[in-house]
């Protein structure tokens, strides 16, 4: 009987695990600008900063932890909250998004591939570190279901970490790009 509760224990933790977001632990390094939802299966880590502006909220299954350098600026909302972490699946088969840069790291122009599994309102921006669009790709465009493909010029631009966002259909993913 005893061996049976351990097996049903393991197999009921797992479903949780697989129930959960991928990344058992995550981090946010000073040069990450966060999104509006951030989320870890155990643990997030950070040490970035949440500009004036922005509404933040951290989530992970056991901690959030707020190492030297993490500051959240006058005027910024954030919340960190601990408990379970549904799967949100933006990426993969059938997904609601996917969007991938290359190459990355880049010289002067990254090329930017994203799908939209449904068809609606798209927006898709580059941000620097500090948060400022410094680049509008599409722009609250109507877009039909499918991929696509925008060249990004950013010779102009000092080297360093960019985040490409790309909002659709009520979601939002983003991916980090780097200029060489």
């Amino acid at each position: 009987m005893r061996r049976i509760s351990v097996f049903a224990l393991l197999w009921a933790t797992s479903l949780l695990a697989a129930a959960q977001d991928g990344e058992p632990i995550r981090s946010l390094s000073a040069t990450y600008y966060p999104q509006s939802l951030e989320r870890a299966v155990v643990s997030l880590v950070a040490n970035n900063v949440v500009s004036a502006s922005q509404q933040v909220e951290y989530r992970a299954g056991k901690s959030v932890v707020l190492t030297p350098g993490f500051e959240a600026k006058a005027g910024a909302v954030f919340t960190a909250h601990t408990g379970a972490v549904k799967r949100v699946s933006l990426e993969g088969d059938g997904a609601l998004l996917s969007l991938r840069g290359y190459p990355n790291p880049f010289v002067e122009r990254a090329n930017i591939s994203y799908k939209l599994a449904d068809e609606g309102i798209t927006s898709l921006f580059i941000t620097s570190s500090d948060g400022k669009v410094v680049g509008r790709l599409v722009d609250n465009k109507f877009q039909s279901a499918g991929q696509y493909d925008v060249e990004w010029q950013a010779d102009q631009l000092p080297s360093g970490s960019y985040l490409c966002v790309l909002e659709a259909s009520g979601k939002r993913i983003a991916t980090r790009l780097i200029r060489k």
